[in-house]
This record gives C-alpha cells, structure tokens and sequence, in this order.
C-alpha cells in the first residue's frame, strides 16, 4: 500500500514539473502555437517559412468568401498576384501605353468639334453637283492648259479659255495667265484678258510685239459654296493677228 502511494506521489509531482516547465517554455524563448478560431497577438512580426516544397501558407474557403482580409491601405512590396479585382493582366493596358483623360482631351478634339449634318451639308458640297468634286479646305488645281499656241486670233477677240466651275465651298477662285504675247508687227496691238466671275474681276494686258513679250495675269473672285462662277480668258487683235505663245493657263481653288 505504502509503495502504491509513493508511486502516485510521484507521478503527480512529475505532472506538476511539466506544466511548469511548458508554461516556462510558453513565456520564454519558445514560440507560443497559433490558436485557430481565436485571436492571437504579438509584440513581433510572425514569420512562416516552409523549408521544403510548396507555398508556406495555403488559406481554403467558400468560393463566395475572400481567402484573407487586410485592414491596412500600405503597399505590399513584392506582392505578385494572378488577378486584380476579377481581371487578368491582359485586360489592363501596359503604362504609357495609353493617355490620361487630361491627355487625350488635349490631343483629340471633343465630340461638338464635329459637324451635324445640317452644317456638313451647307459647308460641303454634294458631290452628284459637281464631276470634278474636290476637298473643300485646302489649295486644289481646278484645270490647267499647257499649249504651245493658244488663243491666236486673226482680226478680232477669240476665246480660248470658255466654261463654268462650281465652288466646293467658301473661299476664292484665281485664274494665272502666262507666257508669250505676240502681234502681227510693231504697229499693230493686242490684248490678252483672263476674267473669274464678272467684268469687275477682269485683268488684262496690251502688247505690241511680234517678237513676243512676256505676259502674266492673275484674276480672282470670292465665292460661297455652290456658286456657279463663268471663266473666260481671251485675245483681242486690233490689227493683223495676235497669239499667246508656250502659254500656261491655271485655275486654282482656294479654300479660306
């Protein structure tokens, strides 16, 4: 009896010793175990390294429920994740690669920049009036004449140059006459004349030269879209003949 007390002694002061020396391991040097379904607090950072294969830490849940939760808005540094808010790298565009909005409101102009159909069309005229329809809002050669003898008339006024053009829009159209007028002899005179639109717009030049003397004529007249504009350019003999030699007649469009 005395021997089975003194063993149960024993074990109870052994039971004791271990309890105080976890408790002495659980305060001291020893890390203290993560409890699950409980809160648990540090005075330092908790680190988990897997020495071997694999993630150091996998979090399983509901597909419905996040994995984790952070309460802190700091940056992670190093952190590389598949997916950002639901979406793959490929749904977000590589920086640079596309402008700010500030950017792209001072590059591009905005929506109103654009023409309603009712300003397009009395600013732009439609092409079934007009074959030889143009852009309306740069320098455009309407036609051009390249002749080695043009306009010669024997006695009279002949007209050369005869015909209408329809503007593509506001601006001006200018007709330039150049080349060699030449007469029948010194006494004799002609007159080269280059007209867009009406007499008032009308430029000429009387030479007396049957070797030839250098001529040039510019005449031009404002238009508005649409308008019909009559382009005449012709010579007048007041004596024997007169001609324009290596002439270049050019018609031009030029939007303002």
């Amino acid at each position: 009896m005395h021997a089975i007390l003194g063993l149960l002694r024993r074990q109870f002061l052994g039971a004791i010793a271990l309890v105080v020396a976890l408790a002495g391991v659980a305060s001291g040097a020893a890390p203290k175990y993560l409890q699950l379904g409980a809160s648990n607090d540090a005075p330092r950072t908790t680190v988990l390294r897997n020495t071997g294969a694999g993630p150091a830490l996998t979090f399983s849940t509901r597909l419905t429920a996040p994995p984790f939760r952070v309460e802190s808005r700091k940056v992670v540094p190093g952190l590389n994740a598949a997916r950002l808010q639901g979406r793959n790298a490929q749904s977000f565009a590589a920086a640079g690669s596309s402008y700010t909005k500030s950017e792209s409101d001072a590059r591009y102009p905005s929506k109103t920049a654009s023409y309603t159909r009712g300003e397009s069309d009395a600013r732009y005229l439609p092409k079934s009036a007009s074959q030889g329809f143009m852009s309306a809002n740069s320098f455009t050669l309407l036609s051009l004449m390249v002749e080695g003898e043009m306009g010669y008339v024997v006695g009279g006024t002949g007209n050369f140059v005869d015909h209408g053009l329809r503007a593509p829009a506001s601006g001006k159209i200018m007709m330039t006459a150049v080349g060699t007028c030449t007469s029948a002899n010194n006494d004799t005179q002609g007159t080269l004349t280059v007209q867009v639109g009406g007499a008032e717009n009308k430029s000429q030049t009387t030479f007396s030269s049957p070797e030839g003397v250098f001529c040039k004529l510019v005449s031009t007249k404002a238009v508005s879209v649409g308008e019909s504009v009559p382009i005449l350019a012709t010579i007048t003999d007041h004596g024997s003949s007169g001609a324009l030699f290596k002439g270049i007649i050019a018609v031009e469009f030029i939007a303002s």
